[in-house]
C-alpha cells in the first residue's frame, strides 16, 4: 500500500513538473514572439516616418514646380499670354452664368 501511495506521488509531481515546464516553455516562446513584433513594429513605425517626409518633399511647391517643368514641359506664362479678368459688379448679371440669371 505504502510502494503503491509512493508510486502515485511520484506519477503526480512528474505530471505537475511536466505541465510547469511546458507553461514556461510557452512564456518563453511568447516572450519571443513578442520581441519580433515589436521589432516589427518599429521597422514599421520608421518606415512611415520614411513615407510621411517623402509625402512632404514630394507636395511641396518647388518640387512640383521641377516636377512641372521638367516632365509636363510646362512654363510660366509670358504677359502677352495671360488676360486680367475683372470681377464682375452685382448689378451686372454674367452672360451664361445660370446662378447669376436665376436672381
Amino acid at each position: 500500500m505504502k510502494r503503491t501511495k509512493v508510486v502515485a506521488l511520484v506519477i503526480y509531481a512528474s505530471v505537475f513538473s511536466m505541465a510547469l515546464v511546458q507553461t514556461r516553455v510557452k512564456a518563453v516562446k511568447t516572450g519571443y514572439d513578442i520581441s519580433k513584433i515589436r521589432g516589427q513594429i518599429s521597422q514599421k513605425n520608421a518606415r512611415n516616418r520614411h513615407l510621411r517626409f517623402k509625402m512632404q518633399e514630394l507636395k511641396s511647391p518647388a518640387n512640383l514646380e521641377m516636377l512641372a517643368k521638367t516632365r509636363l514641359n510646362m512654363v510660366h506664362p509670358s504677359p502677352c499670354m495671360t488676360a486680367k479678368l475683372e470681377p464682375l459688379s452685382e448689378s451686372t448679371p454674367a452672360r451664361g452664368n445660370l446662378l447669376a440669371s436665376s436672381r
